[in-house]
């Protein structure tokens, strides 16, 4: 009784939420569709064509020969055939198709179009008459629907369908995967709800999905039901699991803990509803978790979650480096709710860590070549850590091909009078604003180079504001408009901005220094006591054999070897290096002793460091992120 009666309040408290702030919501800026930007820098232009040629074929492929496409057909009763792999091997195929969709959005292509239409038609023939669709259950067990929310994955693998059949409409005006969604959330519908039964998904997920369907349609519904599923967390009596985020309400929760990947849809999904709701108590929750999660457990390179044991944050800075966890999508989990809050907030502050995981650990997690896939990302390898072509949980590969071709939305944002230039990429954009289109095009060599030009063409002269993002790792940018430079621009919230009467012609040039930076570590980071780690504007680098002898862990930067960066337009597709004068310690013997003399002489060695986002894809061998600086700390 107890229970019924406080989850009967917080079903109140939300339906009066919704209902009092309508579909405005408290959200500062609007988000840009990718398919505005148009990129034709050297960093991100390679990666998305690389993503459409051979990143989306080859896991399209794999999800065909593991069988993730054929337990469709099993399902819809035109294949002989136990259901092959995970239970949650829908998602895979949903992500896939996801990706499919927001490639042919900036790349029209009639022969993939057709290829993901007829994998939609094998999905649509699997779906049951009162809406059910989910191929492990249909040819497994079909008498036990729903009986396992925190482990089966069947909400989870709706949310990615809905996300895939949104998409999929978007891109192409064709509803058949949009139908097919909306009958199984329909579904959905009728069994969990606030009057209805109790039902907690055990990996979030479904929840953003039926944000994105609520925007699409308009229908109230989409959003109440992703209220309720976020409301139900943590409000059962037993049991409890902070593994699966669900130990107490959302509401009380003060740090961030379990799951990492399911944590970062969780609160993602919490933004997206706040957004529209403005709960203040959400709002809240969101802020005290996001100041936990980047002031004690985010990595330097963007990645989250440090323990293998559960795939889990750990405590407060526990940040290993070789046995980090860092998941791909865990990493990819905190861009989307790094780039929510950015547009719920307005702050650049979430721009920053949305900028270090996109320039990091996001393209670490797939090869040059597009065709092998990192699940862990730790930061120290002794040689044997390597990217594979495939996981039996393909959940990171599938989750790559259909991030990739979003990242040129995240480079900026709007509001009804201004534009917000978050990240810096070579290209053009076309911002949507009230008072008409303006067109921006962007000339930089960023991340290599600090320096960019915008030149802004607005449909017709207007005045508007062009916010510029300061990057916390700038100590000083210069700003300039038609040549004339802006000795003191105003600042709000880390953006630098301009407003004026705009005319096609205005041009507008920022410098932001990019000195190598040595980083140093919280002191309660018991791993990188005594090391520090190199960044240069967004990029964090790493020491890898290959280019250092061999060996990495026998090496020391001292404190007085000064940075020189240079640039290598034939290394690993165009990089920036970072050299310095480093000593090298012969190995020493400590098999059965406590101490040992002082250590024998160094060797003065050229170190050379390159950036974290391409180790990996020449000769195997150690690599390492944070470098010691005294000689107790190399082996």
């Amino acid at each position: 009784m107890e229970f019924r009666m406080i989850f009967a309040t917080v079903a109140a408290a939300c339906v009066v939420s919704m209902a009092s702030a309508g579909e405005t919501g408290v959200a500062r800026l609007k988000a840009v569709s990718p398919t505005q930007v148009k990129l034709s820098d050297s960093f991100w232009a390679p990666r998305l064509e690389v993503n459409r040629t051979v990143t989306l074929p080859h896991n399209i492929k794999m999800c065909e020969e593991t069988g993730r496409i054929s337990n469709f057909d099993k399902a819809a009763g035109k294949m002989e055939g136990k259901y092959e792999g995970a239970y949650f091997n829908d998602s895979d195929v949903y992500k896939v198709l996801e990706g499919a969709a927001h490639i042919l959005a900036a790349h029209p292509d009639k022969d993939m179009e057709a290829r993901i239409a007829a994998i939609i038609a094998r999905i649509a023939a699997a779906q049951q008459p009162d809406g059910y669709l989910n191929a492990y259950y249909t040819v497994m067990e079909p008498d036990k629907r729903w009986t396992d929310l925190p482990k089966m994955h069947e909400l989870y693998c709706a949310g990615h369908m809905t996300e895939a059949a949104v998409a999929w409409a978007d891109a192409t005006g064709r509803t058949d995967f949009l139908d097919v969604a909306r009958k199984f959330i329909h579904h959905i519908e009728g069994i969990f709800g606030f009057d209805k039964r109790h039902g907690v998904p055990g990996h979030e997920e479904i929840e953003l999905g039926l944000v994105k369907l609520y925007r699409k349609t308009g229908e109230d519904r989409y959003l109440k039901l992703a209220e309720y599923f976020l409301a139900a967390r943590g409000t059962k009596p037993a049991p409890k699991s902070e593994y699966l985020q669900d130990h107490i309400p959302i509401k009380q929760q003060k740090e961030i803990v379990g799951h990492a990947v399911r944590a970062m849809y969780l609160y993602s999904g919490v933004t997206d509803v706040a957004a529209i709701i403005g709960d203040k108590e959400y709002l809240q929750t969101l802020d005290t978790i996001w100041h936990d999660v980047v002031t004690r457990k985010l990595y330097v390179t963007g990645g989250v979650g440090a323990r293998h044991e559960g795939e889990a944050f750990g405590g407060a800075y526990e940040l290993p480096n070789d046995s980090a966890y860092a998941e791909t999508c865990a990493g990819i989990g905190l861009a989307f709710w790094a780039h929510r809050m950015l547009i719920l907030h307005g702050e650049s502050r979430f721009a920053d860590v949305l900028e270090r995981e996109l320039y990091n650990a996001f393209p670490s997690s797939v090869s040059l070549k597009g065709d092998t896939y990192f699940y862990v990302n730790p930061l120290s390898s002794k040689g044997e850590h390597h990217r594979k072509p495939w996981y039996g949980c393909a959940c990171c590969p599938t989750n790559i091909v259909r991030v990739m071709p979003q990242v040129p939305g995240y480079a900026y944002a709007r509001s009804d009078d201004g534009i917000w230039v978050n990240l810096y990429m070579a290209g053009e954009a076309t911002i949507p604003l009230k008072s008409g289109e303006v067109k921006l095009a962007v000339d930089t060599k960023y991340p290599w180079d600090g320096r960019v030009k915008i030149n802004v063409a607005p449909k017709t002269p207007a005045e508007f504001a062009v916010n510029l993002r300061v990057p916390e790792w700038c100590e000083k940018a210069t700003v300039s408009v038609n040549g004339t430079a802006i000795a003191n621009p105003t600042m709000d919230k880390g953006y630098a901005v301009i407003r004026q009467q705009w005319n096609t012609g205005d041009a507008i040039e920022m410098d932001m220094p990019m000195p190598v930076r040595r980083i140093q570590a919280h002191p309660n980071v018991a791993a990188n006591r005594g090391r520090i780690a190199l960044q240069r504007g967004p990029m964090v680098f790493c020491l890898e054999a290959v280019d250092n002898g061999g060996k990495v862990f026998d090496l020391v930067l001292p404190r007085d070897s000064e940075l020189k960066t240079e640039f290598e337009p034939d290394m690993l597709g165009g990089i920036l290096t970072v050299k310095a004068r480093g000593l090298k310690y012969p190995a020493r013997d400590w098999k059965d002793k406590l101490y040992l003399p002082t250590p024998a002489q160094a060797e003065p060695v050229e170190l050379t460091a390159v950036p974290y986002c391409v180790w990996d894809n020449r000769a195997p061998g150690e690599m390492t992120v944070w470098i010691p600086e005294v000689t107790g700390l190399s082996n």
